[in-house]
């Protein structure tokens, strides 16, 4: 489902996995072991989730390795960054509406 809404194939296996963790928290190694990816696949995918506002990392005292995590508040971040995402968006094509006018035939139209 996520897959077919959009989210990178291992963008969306990194988030299954932190989703079904019992601590919903995974390092780096841990998430490349368990779905038997390159660390640079999960590095990137990562850095997807964290774009949209999905997980957070999380540095260990005393070790330089960081944890992926997801909280209870992961489904309403990833709604509220959507939303923001998409009121971008909006008011752009509605800029160009305004700019362009209502006279102005849409591109592709013969």
């Amino acid at each position: 489902m996520m897959i077919g809404t959009g989210l990178p194939r291992t963008a969306a296996r990194v988030l299954v996995c932190l989703v079904t963790a019992s601590t919903g928290a995974r390092t780096a190694a841990e998430l490349a072991q368990q779905l038997q990816v390159s660390p640079a696949s999960v590095s990137k995918a990562v850095g997807y989730l964290e774009g949209l506002d999905v997980l957070t990392r999380e540095h260990e005292p005393g070790r330089r390795r960081a944890r992926y995590v997801i909280d209870d508040d992961v489904w309403l971040r990833a709604w509220l960054t959507s939303a923001q995402k998409n009121a971008v968006w909006a008011e752009t094509a509605q800029e160009g509406a305004d700019l362009f006018g209502p006279s102005t035939p849409p591109r592709g139209t013969a």
